[in-house]
């Protein structure tokens, strides 16, 4: 139904069911299939035990045999491959029987069934995309309208009245406990509650990362790909060629990875602490897939990229120059740009200061307003229940300071073995630490990273979030330039303070915003502490979600944040998305307009 097939013969059902069946009740798909509402972790077998799934239809009804012989052959316009496949066989049969040659005219039969195929395919695939594409012309023009309406002010009010269909109350993701995991179809409302007043910003709806819409694709996909009716490989499953550049401009390289049509919308992924181009593969390997020209850049400090010794060359305000000449170096105007970590503090002061070049900003596990503004900025937003300050004056930012004051130590206790330092940093998350002070409180406490020893416990790399190749990559990195230069992004908050108070139209971000919370990260875990206060209050455009996983949520959970980005693109930025100017509806409108 989703590729546009609305009517299937009955006995072209009966004849690829069975096997449709046993594709789609694996536990695999089952799983996939869960795993994209992000309803994880789930027992396979207690789903399977409630399927009671029996066919009701004989396979082969009562004459509906085939035979073989020619009289008994109808011909029908297929309308599908299935059919089209079916009617192939029959008269290739009786082909053969009438004993023509096998060239030219087999030959030529074949290429024009094949030729019909890929007209089918490709009409399958252009009616999905219109639909979609109407669909979305649709709803930009109903918000158009909603958002014209206003309501006659009672007494002194001056409030404009919410458009209809935008509810007051947020959603939140509701937390699915290991082994109380139900069907899509059953599960229980999500709570709400009202969102904080946002000085003048207009109310959002809070969406998590995947819902219900997402179930089932990959069952679907699976199981019509096995019938040759979609032979194109999945996105979610699609490895494009990448490539690696670099640019030097003013004394100064930059290296970055690309992906995609180089026509294709332009997604700029920005990489943290201690983390290089090469973590975001997961993203650009899905979204160059989609069509999206995707372009991610080893920081200066990391990988193949400039590292100075200067500690001012790591401010923000010259990290955001280098993401301003990279754009220019790639002739473009404007980008979606997609940041973690440090990545995330960059792309917020390149929203902040050059909105002109942001089409939108996503956000991983940093909120809005709180790393670029310097620790105090940080420290004021601590939950105290969680840090009183009396134990821990800095909450969970202890470790900021303790690099600020011990940065030397700092980076030769990292130095001293690079693939132990890179393996212990790059841990899953852990649900048992949520709402409990995290170590980066005790760094000072226990005199570093590592409990006052000097080098880093050997940690297995099936315990971290990384595979053999990246462990290599990150770890080379390191080893080719230190750890002076991801440190020193931790010695400019004074500077980077002052940098933010300039921001154009005073902080405030027009652009659409998506912010992804990792909820096991206890460090800037939202959900359990005011971090989030700031980005809600200056960002007129915001969606958040919230998926379970650690602070390295883009490697732990690559496919529900896949899922975040391309519903928050296609939701409220679809003119974004690969191909949208050249459809029929949208382009024959434009040319109506400029008539």
């Amino acid at each position: 139904m989703r590729g546009q097939i609305h009517h299937i013969d009955k006995l072209d059902f009966l004849e690829i069911y069975p096997s449709i069946r046993q594709e789609t009740f694996k536990s695999s798909t089952i799983c996939s299939g869960f795993l994209a509402t992000g309803l994880v972790p789930y027992n396979p077998s207690r789903v399977m035990d409630k399927l009671h799934v029996e066919v009701d239809v004989a396979l082969t009804p009562p004459g509906s045999s085939h035979s073989n012989s020619e009289a008994s052959w109808v011909p029908e316009t297929p309308h599908n491959s299935i059919q089209l496949q079916k009617q192939y066989k029959s008269i290739d049969r009786m082909l053969r029987q009438h004993r023509s040659p096998s060239t030219p005219t087999r030959v030529a039969f074949s290429q024009l069934i094949k030729g019909c195929e890929m007209a089918m395919h490709n009409a399958i695939f252009l009616a999905k995309e219109v639909e979609e594409l109407r669909a979305a012309n649709e709803s930009i023009q109903k918000k158009l309208k909603k958002s014209r309406k206003r309501v006659v002010p009672e007494g002194n009010s001056t409030t404009q009245k919410a458009p209809t269909g935008v509810e007051a109350s947020t959603e939140v993701q509701e937390v699915v406990e290991p082994g109380n995991v139900t069907l899509p179809s059953q599960a229980p409302q999500a709570p709400t509650r009202r969102p904080p007043k946002c000085s003048g910003s207009p109310r959002r709806t809070l969406r998590p990362a995947v819902d219900s819409r997402y179930c089932g694709i990959r069952t679907f996909v699976t199981a019509i790909r096995q019938q040759g009716i979609l032979p194109l490989q999945s996105p979610a499953m699609a490895t494009v060629p990448i490539t690696g550049h670099d640019i030097t401009l003013n004394g100064s390289t930059t290296f970055y990875l690309t992906a995609g049509p180089e026509s294709g919308p332009l997604l700029i992924f920005i990489h943290g602490w201690p983390a290089i181009a090469e973590t975001w593969k997961p993203q650009l390997n899905v979204f160059a897939a989609l069509g999206f020209r995707v372009v991610a850049p080893d920081m200066r400090g990391y990988g193949h990229s400039t590292v100075s010794r200067n500690i001012r060359d790591y401010s923000l305000e010259v990290l955001v120059s280098d993401l301003l000449a990279l754009l220019t170096y790639l002739e473009r105007q404007e980008a979606v740009w997609i940041g973690h970590d440090w990545g995330s503090g960059v792309i917020w002061a390149l929203a902040a200061h050059h909105p002109e070049v942001c089409v939108g900003v996503v956000s991983l596990c940093v909120p809005y307003r709180t790393l670029e503004r310097g620790l105090e900025a940080q420290v004021a937003l601590v939950n105290r229940d969680i840090y009183p300050v009396n134990e821990y004056p800095l909450g969970q930012f202890d470790y900021q300071k303790y690099y600020e004051e011990n940065s030397k130590s700092t980076i030769q206790a990292f130095e001293t073995d690079p693939g132990s330092s890179i393996k212990l940093i790059f841990a899953p998350g852990n649900p048992a630490t949520y709402g409990l002070p995290g170590r980066t409180a005790t760094i000072t406490r226990n005199g570093g990273w590592f409990g006052g020893a000097s080098r880093a416990p050997n940690v297995e790399l099936n315990k971290t979030v990384l595979d053999e190749p990246l462990f290599t990559s990150l770890r080379d990195s390191v080893l080719r330039n230190g750890f002076f230069g991801p440190t020193a992004y931790y010695l400019n908050h004074s500077v980077n303070r002052t940098y933010s108070k300039n921001s154009a139209n005073d902080g405030v971000l027009d652009t659409p915003v998506l912010f992804i919370e990792a909820r096991f990260d206890h460090v800037l875990t939202t959900s359990i502490s005011h971090l989030s206060e700031p980005m809600r209050k200056y960002c007129r455009n915001l969606t958040e979600c919230s998926v379970e996983a650690g602070h390295w949520v883009g490697l732990e959970r690559p496919q529900e944040v896949n899922a975040a980005i391309v519903r928050w693109l296609v939701t409220n930025l679809p003119t974004w998305w690969p191909g949208y100017w050249r459809t029929p509806l949208v382009s024959s409108r434009s040319r109506s307009e400029n008539a």
